[in-house]
């Protein structure tokens, strides 16, 4: 009794492409391979169904057209193959291999695997080792890594990999130190910036404050609150009464009122009796 299949059905085969045919077709069937011992089928037939079906139109169109294709799976699918293989170009697939390069992102092994597959159509032989180390050899993405393997005598395809893997692990090695000290110096720049920043913004705060302790020398004199305008000018007087054998003290006082960018007290007492102390303040100054 046939077997119900619930897998996911593979792609059917495209004969469009006619240059890498039997790479392809070798490909394809490898996966058919896979299909059919997943779903457990035994039954010769109706495995040739199966290869039938899944292959599609195009393939069933060339399967019609062979001689001796028999009824049973196996001379199928030989009879296939040896269609593919024919059409196969031994140069052209040897041109394809010899094009391979290994991408940035790929790792050795990755690439090695790759070289064996399209190796596949190229007929190598024995000397199959030897093209894949000397593919690697040109066309490896690290510059290093070539230096590294041009200086070994006797490289075998072994050795390669082994020091392939080893460059791999250290870059991977490096790179994350590399990462964690980027990390830590862009910690280091943001710190110091942050100290920059504080260091402006006290310089500013001092100067501030060096503009607000050029107060006007009359309010400093008062040095109090004073309780009215009376009181802060009897209080002025007699600060000025007792300047008046010191020339020099006279005028700074003179200048503190004649300078524009004076800063004066809460009280502004100086403010209002500006008319006033200036007057008395140049009368002590022109008797000394």
């Amino acid at each position: 009794m046939a077997k119900v299949l619930d897998l996911p059905a593979i792609p059917p085969f495209s004969v469009a492409e006619t240059s890498s045919l039997a790479q392809r077709w070798d490909k394809w069937t490898k996966s058919l391979e896979y299909y059919i011992r997943t779903s457990g089928i035994s039954d010769q037939k109706q495995k040739r169904a199966i290869l039938l079906h899944l292959a599609g139109a195009e393939v069933q169109e060339i399967f019609e057209t062979l001689p001796e294709t028999g009824d049973d799976y196996k001379t199928a699918l030989e009879k296939l193959t040896a269609h593919f293989n024919s059409c196969k170009n031994i140069a052209f697939e040897r041109h394809v291999f010899q094009q391979a390069t290994q991408k940035a992102d790929e790792t050795m092994d990755a690439y090695v695997t790759r070289l064996r597959n399209l190796s596949k159509t190229c007929e190598f032989g024995t000397s199959l080792h030897e093209m894949i180390r000397d593919q690697i050899i040109e066309k490896c993405a690290s510059t290093a890594l070539r230096r590294r393997l041009l200086r070994e005598r006797e490289l075998t395809l072994d050795n390669l990999l082994l020091i392939a893997r080893s460059f791999e692990l250290a870059d991977r090695q490096a790179l994350e130190i590399e990462q964690k000290f980027d990390s830590s110096t862009h910690l280091n720049s943001i710190e110091q910036q942050s100290e920059s920043q504080q260091s402006r913004r006290n310089s500013a705060k001092r100067d501030s404050n060096n503009r607000l302790k050029s107060v006007c020398y009359c309010c400093a004199l008062l040095s109090t609150k004073p309780v009215d305008v009376v009181a802060s000018l009897v209080i002025l007087l007699g600060s000025v009464a007792k300047q008046q054998e010191n020339p020099r003290t006279i005028g700074r006082m003179l200048a503190s009122f004649n300078n524009p960018t004076t800063t004066h007290l809460k009280t502004n007492v100086c403010l209002l009796l500006q008319p006033t102390m200036y007057t008395i303040a140049r009368t002590a100054f022109i008797r000394n």
